[in-house]
């Protein structure tokens, strides 16, 4: 499974945007990366990029490094980087700090962070959540509502979440740009959901909430089902059940969605 450490503030000459992805490491195969990652997420910044490179001394034609004097990138405000210092401390996988849509446009994907489904086990998460949503443009939030005769009642013999009650309403404050979906099955992921994802032009989704073993898990396997891409935020998922299942489904997701698309 991947891993994912939040990047330091970032200067405030660079660009309002990490990208998805930094390489780790110090080779010529990740200075090669690093080369594709700063042209393809920071194309609109187009003279920082070049800045950047620059300082690292590379040579946008031959995708190598080269001496200083012989590269013919224009001298832009220098940062004093180096490669090390441009890979440290940033996520070997994901970030979900976004600002330019036209760069990279994740939906950040709140599942069931509801008063029923808080205890000991979950009661960590809403200020996570909170805490999170600010780092996205784009945010849905599930609410799970259980209908009269529903196979939850009549098979599980679990009554609670009605819609008027208690347990229905947010363990969390929604922001302003918070889309809600009232949902009575396990998933969020229906023709309505895809067509506003479509609309908004994304195709990636960082998902967190409760619970790691059924609602997350369940919405992680369909998005991926329908082709877009999944990101499972661990550290922002825990069960009701406990910690056991809620690693439980950390060990068995990346069988379902693949490895690096749950972030611990």
């Amino acid at each position: 499974m991947a891993s994912a450490v939040l990047p330091p503030r970032a200067p405030a000459t660079l660009p309002g945007c990490w990208p998805a992805a930094w390489p780790s490491g110090t080779g010529s195969g990740t200075q090669r990366r690093l080369l594709t990652y700063c042209l393809t997420f920071v194309k609109r910044n187009r003279h920082t990029a070049l800045a950047i490179l620059h300082n690292l001394g590379y040579n946008l034609r031959q995708c190598r490094r080269v001496p200083r004097s012989q590269n013919p990138v224009p001298q832009r405000p220098s940062f004093g980087l180096t490669l090390s210092q441009v890979t440290h401390g940033l996520p070997t996988r994901l970030t979900p700090i976004y600002q330019n849509p036209a760069m990279h446009n994740p939906a950040l994907l709140v599942v069931d962070v509801q008063r029923g489904f808080i205890n000991e086990h979950t009661a960590h998460i809403p200020a996570l959540i909170e805490s999170l949503l600010p780092s996205y443009q784009n945010v849905f939030a599930t609410r799970f509502y259980n209908p009269e005769n529903s196979n939850y009642r009549r098979l599980i013999k679990w009554n609670r979440f009605s819609p008027k009650s208690a347990d229905f309403e947010f363990a969390f404050t929604p922001t302003s740009n918070v889309r809600i979906i009232n949902k009575p099955i396990y998933t969020c992921v229906n023709s309505e959901f895809l067509s506003t994802l479509e609309g908004l032009m994304i195709s990636e989704i960082h998902i967190a909430g409760i619970d790691t073993d059924i609602c997350v898990t369940k919405c992680a396997v369909d998005i991926f089902e329908k082709g877009l891409t999944p990101f499972v935020l661990a550290k922002y998922c825990a069960s009701y059940a406990g910690p056991a299942l809620h690693q439980a489904a950390l060990k068995i997701l990346p069988r379902f969605i693949g490895s690096e698309q749950v972030i611990v």
